[in-house]
């Protein structure tokens, strides 16, 4: 998702308003960072609360992702016109975020117009942690490479299993140090074939 630390948006032409830091409203309160409150963060936008601030830079967002298949794609009307019905939406949301966050970035899309408000429209929006969607990254592009540690993780209850030189076995740290949170998830993989198995709860602070 693109960073909420700071935005502005137009959402009609005689209501401008600017807010950041505004993802902070719709935190876990059970989290690692429960000792942020609400005084600790910028007050949103008059009239506006958390869930509609979400759904107004979605809205932003779509617009622009229209705005750019239009103008540089030939008949570009006519590809966005076969497409804007059935698009899958895949979002992303900071690690601990479950049912309730889960629900108002659902509520947000419709309130963007990205999806109806119906089951048909619900199934379309995929959610995904801030965490996974990093793991994902590192599997497509750096784990076969040097770069990824080479020192074993083994996940917890296996501690009897010996780890043998040249073990394919791999561990992986991921931290996203985003504009509001910071996410940390710890996973153990083995390389041939590729799996995955998550070793530590992810935390977000």
């Amino acid at each position: 998702m693109v960073s909420s630390c700071e935005y502005q948006h137009r959402w009609s032409s005689n209501s401008p308003y600017s807010t950041f830091r505004w993802k902070l409203h719709l935190r876990a309160k059970h989290l690692a960072a429960s000792h942020i409150t609400d005084d600790d963060i910028p007050p949103l936008p008059r009239g506006k609360n958390a869930v509609e601030v979400l759904g107004d830079f979605m809205q932003y967002l779509f617009r622009c992702a229209r705005s750019y298949i239009e103008d540089t794609h030939a008949s570009g009307d006519n590809i966005w016109r076969s497409l804007e019905n059935r698009v899958e939406f895949v979002l992303t949301h900071p690690n601990g975020w479950e049912g309730p966050q889960q629900k108002q970035i659902r509520l947000a899309a419709v309130l963007g117009g990205l999806i109806p408000s119906t089951e048909d429209g619900m199934a379309r929006v995929h959610l995904l942690t801030e965490g996974e969607a990093s793991l994902h990254y590192c599997v497509a592009n750096i784990l076969a490479s040097d770069r990824l540690s080479k020192t074993p993780i083994i996940a917890s209850g296996d501690e009897e299993e010996e780890v043998t030189e040249g073990s394919t076995n791999q561990g992986v740290v991921v931290i996203d140090a985003g504009g509001g949170t910071i996410d940390v998830s710890a996973y153990s993989m083995t390389l041939s074939p590729t799996l995955v198995e998550e070793i530590a709860p992810p935390e977000c602070k």
